[in-house]
This record gives structure tokens, C-alpha cells and sequence, in this order.
């Protein structure tokens, strides 16, 4: 199952396992189609269908908010690609493997902006 964030959309995570299907379109776990944001609750995991795309896919350009409501600090996301034919190459947010420039960016709910290439 994948999950597709339109662009500017928010999502709640809230104690999920979603792993993303390798359909030959789409393995990603989670796509955002533009900037987003993903409030974390409880703890998540979210894990792509290859090893060679993100777990959640941040379209180059754009931008990820992940936040913690207040009350849910200790959620937590763990975001990695498919590993079970051996080593992963993709990052576990960001973009595919070998995409080309205008990186996306992932920022923290401390403000901080952090840059997956």
C-alpha cells in the first residue's frame, strides 16, 4: 500500500507499518506531490517497496514538514528502504536513487532544514 500526500496536504501518522507495493509506478511508502507536512504521533514506520526508492518520496523542490503535536513527544517515525534483497541504496525521505538536481527538503519541527540527496 502507498499513501499520497497532494501538494500542501497534512497527514497524522499515528502507530503504522505501511510498506509501499514495487508495481513498476510507484514503491514509495508515502508520496508528497508538493510541499507537505506529516504530524507524527505514537510510533510509525514506514518502509518502500525497492531498494532503490525512499519510504517516503519528496518531490524534488519541495518541501516535508515533519512535526510533533504537542502531548505526542515521544513519537517517532522510522523511515527506510526495501532491504530484503540485500543492501538499500535510497534514503529513507527524500528522492529516488540518481535523481537528477533541485534536491528536496525534509524539515524538523525544531526548525531545523535539512537537505536528503
Amino acid at each position: 500500500m502507498s499513501l499520497k500526500i497532494p501538494a500542501g496536504g497534512t497527514i497524522y501518522l499515528s502507530n503504522i507499518d505501511l510498506t509501499g507495493v514495487n508495481d513498476g509506478t510507484n514503491g514509495y511508502g508515502i508520496s508528497c506531490e508538493g510541499n507537505a507536512t506529516i504530524y507524527l504521533m505514537n510510533t510509525n514506520k514506514v518502509t518502500s517497496g525497492s531498494p532503490n526508492l525512499p519510504a517516503i518520496y519528496v518531490k524534488p523542490g519541495y518541501t516535508l514538514t515533519i512535526a510533533v503535536p504537542s502531548g505526542s513527544e515521544n513519537a517517532s517515525l522510522t523511515a527506510k528502504c526495501d532491504e530484503t534483497a540485500g543492501t538499500g541504496y535510497a534514503a529513507g525521505i527524500g528522492a529516488y536513487r540518481n535523481q537528477g538536481n533541485g534536491y528536496p527538503r525534509c524539515r524538523a519541527d525544531l526548525g531545523v532544514l535539512y537537505r536528503f540527496h
